[in-house]
């Protein structure tokens, strides 16, 4: 093929004269090799690894593309690097030494341009500071350097409408209803949590049907996206932990939306939440067998489902873990107020319609709430965000965090916490039209309602560790103990004895049954001396069993009482006392705007 057209900017000095670009493409000697490109520069990721040159072109279609070819690929099956440009809309030449050249050209590129890839939206550190990257823009000042995203080729990231237009459609229908206020909360909170190094973890509502439910994962999804699972930035729990590990790096920096935990394989779930909470993906090893670097993100979680998370772990044949249950915490989705997810009817008055409408607005107004609100964290300052972070965050816990409240529900109260904070500055910032303090009582609501779903201030494991033992109490009654007086007809695969009546009922427990069966899978001393400290076992002194007489001859055995069937579990004494500490004042507004 002949060589038309007219050259287009000069070539890097290393490159021979033998080829010419020009508006017709890229030739060798006059023969085509491909349509036209520029080389942006040479690329790197912000390490110094990766080295690759960055091109940008046109499709047919006319649409940009950018696409980085690592130097590594430059070494491998020419076919295949020419298969993958040509795929995204590149026409290049199809005989083998045209091809080859074409490569050549692309080793030959020695320009002084750089280009800094990243294979993850969100945040990333520049020697000018840090910028927020999307697919398509980077938010922030890059000191002059270009950077390119060179993640999934499909990212769900996309944008419609105006900033306007959402904030007096999504946001302005969520106005007061405190699920939905949450979850947007929720999603500004993924957006800096970075900034404060708050950890990976997430919040699951569940609830019957038709309650709304992905209406507001919908509304929290359309601050980056499009609210919507079809091709939207909602994704659900139907795929592998490979598959989640991949949405994940995707969804770095931003809110993770996935819906619908009854799809998830239930032999999986247990070990996806601990991945996706943990930050980190699985160890792959390399061609030489030299360990690669593993994936990482940080996100939080947005989950929606008929069951809970716990629910879905036991369905696996799974006993469920208090990291699981503290990672992704699970919030009753109806209100209570007979309008299911919401708090009143809007003011249509027909809650059925009011959710119809934010769906609809999520799937028209999308992707700039979140953008806007990244703005508006740099013009703030990183440094100021954090430091008014911070500080919301100690306030939120001291006003509604009780100080005999266990570690894990301190460490879960942050994440609530981090969301109020959130949600606060996208009200100072106009990113939603609420009021001031609007985000902090929809938290300290949903914090109450995950407060009175998990059962208490105690530690996830106590919980279990009772309800394990009670559990079988009420499964089989009387029917695996004999009476200590003696029985006409022995009670089949036997437990223990029984004695007494009433409040006086106790449940005498043979050592090896209580390792093996009452206590089974935890530790059986653990368990023993959770249970004696609120009156719920015997102790003989300082030993956790008992000698007791029983069939005509004395019997090491672990003693019940009664107390082991309440509804609640009593809480541990503390040495200053059984009271309940004093409940403390509400963080007011007058409290929150001297923190903003």
């Amino acid at each position: 093929m002949k060589k038309v057209g007219v050259p287009v900017g000069k070539l890097d000095k290393t490159i021979p004269s033998s080829y010419e670009m020009t508006h017709d493409g890229l030739f060798y000697e006059g023969s085509w090799l491909s349509a036209p490109f520029e080389v942006l520069g040479r690329g790197r990721d912000p390490n110094g690894a990766g080295w690759s040159t960055c091109l940008k072109w046109k499709d047919p279609d006319g649409r940009e593309h950018t696409h980085a070819v690592s130097d590594a690929r430059l070494h491998g099956e020419v076919g295949a690097l020419c298969g993958d440009l040509a795929q995204l809309g590149l026409r290049i030449a199809t005989a083998p030494k045209d091809r080859a050249r074409f490569v050549a050209y692309l080793n030959l590129q020695n320009t002084d341009k750089r280009v800094t890839l990243v294979n993850r939206t969100g945040w990333c550190s520049l020697p000018s500071g840090k910028v927020y990257v999307l697919p398509e823009r980077t938010i922030g000042d890059t000191g002059g350097e270009s950077v390119v995203f060179v993640g999934a080729q499909n990212p769900p990231h996309a944008s419609a409408g105006t900033l306007e237009e959402w904030r007096n459609t999504v946001a302005k229908l969520a106005t007061s209803q405190n699920r939905v206020v949450f979850c947007i909360s929720v999603a500004c909170a993924a957006m800096l949590a970075e900034l404060v190094d708050a950890e990976n973890g997430g919040v699951h509502l569940y609830g019957q049907s038709s309650t709304g439910k992905t209406t507001a994962a919908d509304a929290a999804a359309s601050l980056l996206g499009r609210g919507d699972e079809r091709g939207g930035f909602v994704r659900t729990w139907r795929h592998t932990a490979n598959g989640l590990e991949g949405a994940a790096v995707l969804h770095n920096d931003g809110p993770l939306v996935l819906d619908e935990i009854g799809i998830a394989d239930s032999r999986e779930i247990g070990s996806v939440v601990y991945t996706l909470c943990g930050g980190t993906g699985k160890g792959r090893a390399g061609r030489d067998g030299s360990l690669r670097t593993s994936n990482t993100w940080r996100s939080q979680i947005i989950s929606t489902g008929e069951m809970r998370v716990i629910d879905k772990i036991v369905e696996g044949g799974r006993r469920p873990r208090a990291g699981q249950e503290v990672r992704i915490v699970d919030i009753p989705a109806d209100a209570g107020e007979g309008f299911g997810i919401f708090d009143h009817a809007g003011d249509c008055n027909d809650p059925e319609k009011l959710a119809d409408s934010i769906k609809a607005a999520a799937r028209t107004s999308y992707g700039t709430a979140g953008p806007a609100f990244v703005e508006g964290l740099l013009k703030k300052g990183t440094d100021a965000v954090a430091k008014q972070v911070r500080a919301a965050i100690e306030a939120f816990r001291s006003a509604n965090v009780d100080d005999a409240a266990d570690g894990q529900v301190k460490r879960v109260a942050n994440r609530f916490a981090l969301a109020a904070a959130a949600g606060e500055i996208a009200i100072e910032l106009g990113i939603v039209p609420w009021g001031a303090g609007a985000a902090t009582t929809a938290a300290v609501a949903m914090y109450k309602a995950w407060l009175e779903s998990r059962g208490g201030l105690e530690p996830v494991e106590i919980r279990n560790m009772i309800q394990q033992v009670r559990s079988l109490i009420e499964r089989y009654g009387d029917s695996r103990f004999d009476p200590i007086e003696g029985a006409e007809r022995p009670a089949h695969e036997r437990y223990g004895w029984c004695r007494g009546k009433g409040d006086a009922r106790e449940w005498l427990i043979p050592p090896e049954t209580w390792r093996t069966v009452f206590t089974a899978g935890c530790d059986p001393t653990t368990v023993g001396r959770t249970l004696a400290e609120r009156g719920m076992l015997i102790r003989d002194g300082q030993q956790l069993s008992r000698s007791e007489w029983v069939d005509g001859r004395t019997h090491r055995v672990y003693v019940l009482t009664a107390k082991i069937l309440a509804g609640e579990s009593p809480s541990k004494p503390t040495s200053e006392g059984s009271g309940a500490p004093a409940p403390k004042a509400p963080l007011t507004l007058e409290d929150l705007s001297k923190l903003l």
